[in-house]
């Protein structure tokens, strides 16, 4: 009796086992960094092929120069037309090709090196200006043989008869120093005491009146109209002379057309 022979199911690690296959159209990838613009002549397979559209071509085309374009000059220098070359400039041209005159009162800048003239050079001074021109002379310093430091130091050559003068009575009187007013009075202290009849003081009536704020009454009762007339100013009558002084000059007075 003839048996029958089942497959046998593959297991988790042949499935994960077995190769990825490619996917239908997949090309290797590019063996250059640059790209290739004609893409749509090369196959990179044998069943898919690149074809570009018309819009595509169009916008790919380089563009275009310019109809007056001329392109750089190959020299620096150019010919010159035979009428340029023997042309004769105007009137107007030569006036207008002339250079701006300076100021009549410019002067240009000097030199660094000032430049003397001969006169200046052979010049001789006079016997006052030699005698500015020399150099001021000074006296030696009185040096003390009992010491040669600070003047400070030295002593006074001072005579006996000068030692024991004696001042006269107007020298002494003028020799005093200036007194103080008898009204002066020295700068008053940062604090003072206060005396014990300004600590028992009472303050008066009149004085307790008007250190009392002013009563402006309620809210209620204030006037919001701060520019209501009173009846008596209604019917007020201005003087002659008020209604003199409030006419206004003739002259600023202009009358209706």
């Amino acid at each position: 009796m003839a048996t029958e022979v089942t497959e046998k199911e593959p297991s988790r690690i042949d499935l994960l086992s077995t190769p990825k296959t490619e996917v239908p159209g997949f090309y290797e990838d590019r063996r250059s960094v640059y790209w290739d613009n004609n893409l749509s002549n090369k196959d990179y397979s044998t069943t898919t092929k690149l074809v570009t559209t018309s819009r595509v071509d169009e916008l790919s085309t380089p563009k275009k120069l310019h109809r007056d374009y001329t392109g750089d000059r190959p020299s620096p220098l150019w010919g010159v037309m035979e009428a340029a070359a023997t042309a004769r400039p105007s009137e107007r041209v030569k006036a207008l090709a002339e250079p701006k005159k300076a100021h009549p009162l410019y002067q240009p800048c000097k030199p660094v090196m000032t430049v003397l003239s001969d006169n200046a050079l052979k010049a001789h001074p006079t016997n006052r200006l030699q005698q500015l021109a020399e150099p001021k002379t000074f006296p030696e310093l009185q040096i003390k043989l009992d010491s040669e430091w600070d003047w400070s130091e030295w002593k006074g050559n001072l005579t006996a008869g000068a030692m024991q003068a004696k001042a006269s009575e107007r020298v002494e009187f003028l020799a005093r120093p200036k007194t103080t007013p008898s009204t002066y009075q020295p700068a008053k202290g940062v604090q003072w005491p206060v005396s014990a009849s300004a600590k028992g003081i009472q303050a008066s009536e009149r004085l307790q009146k008007l250190a009392r704020p002013k009563n402006k009454g309620t809210w209620e009762d204030h006037d919001p109209d701060t520019y209501r007339v009173s009846v008596g100013a209604k019917h007020a009558h201005a003087s002659p002379r008020i209604s003199e002084l409030a006419t206004p000059i003739p002259r600023k007075c202009s009358t209706k057309k």
